[in-house]
């Protein structure tokens, strides 16, 4: 969704991230890309709670390849396979990179308090970072996996008026 077309490449075409030195790059798929040796990475690992990271899952799924009523995987096979692959996933870069090379954190705690969250994040990259603006530019809502998608105009800037925190909004789509 976010990712730049070099990232969707992993793991077979890694050479690009040789000059990413200082840059954060976002990996939507880290389950397919294991770190290269030799290279500088501070590693921050977003989790979600697994059934609204689920329903995340399914509602892309279903806008990008459409009606899955058919063939997709039931719910608990989904929230198996995210609980397997993030335990795979986070296990293998600690044992590649060390243990101390990936900073956790949880979507529920972002949205709950934004300001925390982004100092923890720049002490752990031990940077300066403005945690203030990092704080202001999450998405005031609660956890719960909205209905339509924040690029659409359902959840755009100029939509947001009037939105309150740690309430799920329908959509204004009509």
């Amino acid at each position: 969704m976010y990712e730049c077309r070099e990232a969707n490449g992993l793991p077979q075409h890694w050479q690009w991230l040789n000059y990413c030195g200082g840059k954060f790059v976002k990996i939507l798929n880290p389950y397919h890309f294991v770190p290269k040796k030799g290279l500088n990475y501070r590693i921050i690992w977003l989790n979600r709670d697994h059934t609204q990271q689920r329903k995340s899952w399914s509602k892309w799924g279903e806008a990008v390849i459409g009606d899955l009523e058919g063939t997709k995987l039931g719910a608990r096979q989904i929230k198996s396979l995210i609980r397997k692959r993030t335990k795979h996933g986070l296990n293998t870069v600690r044992s590649l990179m060390g243990k101390d090379s990936v900073h956790e954190i949880h979507f529920e705690e972002v949205l709950k308090h934004p300001k925390r969250e982004a100092e923890a994040i720049a002490k752990y990259l031990g940077i300066e970072l403005d945690t203030e603006a990092m704080a202001q530019v999450v998405f005031p809502r609660g956890p719960d996996c909205l209905d339509g998608f924040l690029e659409s105009a359902n959840y755009a800037p100029g939509a947001l008026a009037g939105l309150s925190p740690g309430k799920v909004h329908p959509r204004r789509d009509g």
